[in-house]
């Protein structure tokens, strides 16, 4: 599978957060548990150095985090404000 094919299943779940069940402030903690070991999984699963994740609903944001690695060589920390190069995707 391709990290196009892997970047555009990540997106469509990620879009479909605020459908979670983050009616209580207590789930949202819960969710966001699951998100991280969900998109860890993945990274590992499909060998995808970083990414930078959000999840909002309305305008507050749930979840903002990077996983992984913004620069793989120099083991710089993906983050929630990481900018990538532009082609870095796929």
């Amino acid at each position: 599978m391709t990290t196009r094919v892997v970047a555009r299943r990540l997106a469509l779940v990620l879009l479909c957060g605020p459908a979670l069940p983050f009616a209580a402030r207590g789930q949202a903690a819960t969710a966001g548990d699951s998100i991280d070991r969900y998109i860890g999984a993945e990274l590992d699963r499909y060998h995808i150095p970083g990414m930078s994740v959000a999840v909002l609903r309305g305008d507050s944001v749930l979840l903002a985090r990077g996983y992984g690695y913004a620069n793989v060589e120099l083991r710089v920390p993906a983050s929630d404000s990481t900018v990538y190069q532009s082609g870095s995707v796929g």
